[in-house]
């Protein structure tokens, strides 16, 4: 053996074996084989979230709460429990136990076939993608619907049967669209967070209209339609459809002002959240604030007709 290397619980490295003519250098996989992003502060990509080996805690809150104890601290590390579970995807320790308590690690497809998502022409990494956006949504979701949901059965129970083809179609203009009958979203490129994001916000669009014969867009104020008004900006990441894309207010659809809202609310906790995300929080008659409450309470409306909540 030419080389070696060693690990404290929570991934620092054990100093007394890692002195320069032993520590292996020829990879950037470290502790429990995930990619090191700085050594100097123990930083490491876990794919959802990043972790800090020197603090022993992720630096961002889970978008999952794992049902236990532990898990109310979203920052915590596998439970605190680093010795028996590793945490491959940065959502809980292991993903699930085979019959002799062994950890067993699902594939983003495992994790996608639960949200009811067919992709085609997304590799690896970019399925991980899809499978982040739709749990930030069905987190957003489960913190309306309550614990009675799943976070994979409040996004299926409020979006359907989703497929995302990428380099097989597309709009004229843009990247993604999403077939009002078909919910497939068709993609030129690659999506980032804030594409799918915004074509799940078409996809609810659809569905709810499929259930109760009303579009969600159809309710958003008119004097709305078109403006930049109560985002930061008016392109990716604040919007992903402007009215600048379409040639001029008169030209923008409804569809699209709704999508670009429900982006924005899933990326947002609160209104006072808002300056993290394409709301503003301020502006001209606080729309930015107006936008967020548009979607948070019309959302607990939305479920109710659904039939998933028992009250607005």
């Amino acid at each position: 053996m030419t080389s070696q290397q060693r690990y404290l619980p929570f991934g620092g490295v054990r100093t007394d074996l890692a002195t320069p003519e032993y520590r292996i250098t020829n990879t950037d996989l470290g502790y429990t084989g995930q990619r090191n992003l700085d050594d100097e502060i123990g930083l490491m990509d876990y794919k959802f979230r990043f972790y800090s080996a020197t603090l022993g805690r992720f630096i961002s809150p889970d978008t999952i709460t794992p049902d236990m104890t532990q898990g109310l601290n979203r920052y915590s590390y596998v439970n605190n429990r680093p010795v028996n579970f590793n945490d491959p995807t940065g959502h809980k320790a292991c993903d699930d136990e085979d019959k002799n308590g062994r950890c067993i690690t699902h594939t983003a497809d495992e994790l996608l076939k639960n949200f009811k998502i067919k992709t085609s022409g997304l590799n690896e990494d970019e399925k991980w993608d899809v499978v982040l956006a739709a749990s930030l949504v069905g987190s957003k979701m489960k913190s309306l619907l309550g614990n009675t949901f799943s976070v994979f059965g409040a996004f299926t129970k409020t979006h359907g049967n989703l497929t995302i083809s990428v380099g097989q179609g597309g709009p004229e203009r843009g990247n993604c669209e999403t077939n009002s009958v078909s919910n497939v979203i068709a993609c030129h490129g690659t999506p980032n967070l804030t594409n799918i994001l915004h074509e799940f916000g078409h996809a609810f669009d659809n569905y709810f209209k499929g259930k109760t014969g009303n579009s969600p867009s159809d309710n958003i104020p008119y004097e709305w339609n078109g403006i930049s008004d109560g985002y930061k900006c008016y392109e990716s990441p604040c919007v992903e459809h402007s009215s600048t894309f379409d040639g001029g207010i008169e030209n923008h659809k409804a569809i699209e002002e709704f999508a670009d809202m429900y982006m924005n609310w899933v990326l947002t906790a609160s209104p006072m959240e808002a300056s993290t995300t394409g709301f503003a929080r301020t502006g001209p008659e606080g729309l930015g604030f107006q936008r967020w409450s548009h979607m948070q309470y019309g959302m607990q409306s939305m479920l109710y007709y659904l039939g998933l909540r028992s009250q607005w």
